[in-house]
């Protein structure tokens, strides 16, 4: 089996391959980018997390979206509803977790 050089690989599909083989960077790497709050750089990750799992065909198969829905969804102006975005990060074997700020003190 050849190693692809990933000078070579467009970066997406570089990321793609990191977030393929290593799950705790996967899980990381999406609550480090929900915690800046970077809606933007969130859809963006999303998009990379998809192409790890096999592209939009599968991901819109195990959502029941279309892949029309989820381009939509994760383009540059996607706005996703919390069901939508629920269901793909399920399809992406995560879930959504909340917890306190830090330093944050409750009123």
């Amino acid at each position: 089996m050849t190693k692809k050089n990933r000078s070579s690989q467009p970066h997406d599909e570089v990321v793609a391959d990191m977030l393929q083989t290593d799950p705790a960077f996967r899980a990381a790497l999406i609550n480090e980018v929900m915690s800046d709050g970077e809606y933007g750089d969130m859809l963006i990750l999303l998009r990379q997390l998809t192409l790890a799992e096999g592209g939009m065909k599968i991901i819109a198969q195990r959502t029941g979206l279309n892949e029309t829905a989820l381009y939509r969804l994760m383009s540059a102006e996607g706005n996703p509803s919390l069901k939508n975005f629920s269901k793909v990060l399920s399809a992406l074997n995560l879930q959504l977790a909340v917890t306190a700020k830090h330093g944050g003190v409750a009123a």
